[in-house]
């Protein structure tokens, strides 16, 4: 299945779309942890643990299954104060 996917602030340095956009070809059934850990083959930047979710707006867990055609935003997260 295709899902395509757009990151978001730090993360765009790790792809080569300036604009942060890839599509990706991905078993039918993968999570959102599972594009994630795909993509930490590219990157360290991309890890599980750190990364933020997005569907339609809406914030969602990494172990929900994408399906195809979805678009996925991921966003870095980071603390500080």
């Amino acid at each position: 299945m295709r899902v395509g996917v757009t990151v978001h602030g730090m993360l765009t340095a790790a792809v080569d779309d300036p604009g942060g956009h890839l599509e990706l070809s991905v078993p039918d059934g993968t999570d959102i942890r599972g594009v994630v850990e795909i993509l930490a083959q590219r990157s360290p930047l991309f890890d599980p643990r750190a990364c933020l979710a997005v569907v339609d707006g809406v914030k969602i867990p990494l172990d929900r299954t994408l399906g195809h055609g979805e678009e996925l935003h991921l966003y870095l997260l980071f603390g500080g104060g």
